[in-house]
């Protein structure tokens, strides 16, 4: 993709370093009021995946309340977005309200 290949999961963090309490928006479907920037063009849904896995369940960011769920193995309620491999935390977009990455 993009002549890249080092592409991969977002872990839990960085997932959460672009939710924006402040920025509420509807998605495409009108179902979620989401807090993200609208520039990552959402569905129909509110969660997105992250590479964090714990037995047979993977660990999915809501983009409507800013939760962490963990969904079992085969779970069709997630939106998968890649990132690239970056090995500078520092970039990572700190949160408006506490400044916590």
């Amino acid at each position: 993709l993009g002549d890249y290949c080092d592409w991969r999961l977002p872990n839990k963090l960085e997932i959460q370093s672009l939710y924006e309490i402040a920025h509420p928006f509807l998605s495409r479907g009108k179902t979620f009021v989401l807090h993200i920037d609208p520039i990552f063009e959402f569905g129909y849904g509110s969660c997105f995946w992250t590479s964090q896995t714990r037995l047979s369940a993977a660990l999915g960011f809501e983009f409507d309340a800013g939760d962490t769920h963990w969904y079992p193995q085969g779970s069709v309620s997630g939106t998968v977005r890649t990132v690239r491999l970056n090995s500078d935390p520092s970039i990572l977009i700190k949160n408006p309200i506490d400044k916590s990455v």
